[in-house]
């Protein structure tokens, strides 16, 4: 088996395409999957965000368009977050004005119940004194009735007593 020797210098497609990077001064070789590492636990202790971390990420190509689909969903979450206290402040605005219509209900049928309680008094009234004034007109009528009767009475209590019979 023959290895193939590789002529940097010749095969210019495969340059940059590799884990590891020689850079001069250095001792040590260092890998990007390594250096990306070094970024993510960074981003994860709170040190640098996560724009810093895509920028040294190896593998993504569009980091431009990620990082403004990344802004446009933070203003939209943004703007949810906004929205969303509105709706609370507006179902609170409506509970109130739902607690005050079934209020301003509650104090209409207590009117309209005095109303009615008002017109069943007023009624009793009315039906009481046309009893009482019938009642004055029987007693009335009965009065003109006996009045000849007591005149006749009296007439004849003046010239005679009567004495009381019995039996």
């Amino acid at each position: 088996m023959e290895e193939t020797v590789i002529d940097i210098s010749k095969d210019r497609n495969n340059i940059g395409q590799h884990d590891i990077r020689i850079e001069p001064g250095s001792t040590l070789p260092t890998s990007k999957w390594a250096e990306y590492g070094v970024y993510f636990e960074a981003y994860q202790a709170g040190l640098i965000d996560r724009t810093e971390v895509l920028k040294k990420n190896p593998e993504i190509f569009d980091k431009e368009s990620i990082l403004s689909r990344m802004s446009e969903i933070a203003q939209l979450q943004q703007a949810n977050a906004s929205l969303e206290e509105q709706v609370k402040a507006l179902q609170g605005d409506l509970q109130t004005a739902q607690r005050e219509s079934v209020q301003d209900k509650k104090r209409v049928a207590v009117e309209k119940f005095k109303r009615d309680l008002s017109e069943v008094r007023s009624d009793a009234k009315a039906n009481k004194k046309v009893q009482t004034n019938r009642f004055a007109d029987t007693v009335k009528f009965e009065l003109e009735k006996l009045k000849p009767l007591a005149d006749n009475m009296q007439q004849g209590n003046g010239s005679t007593q009567e004495e009381p019979e019995t039996s």
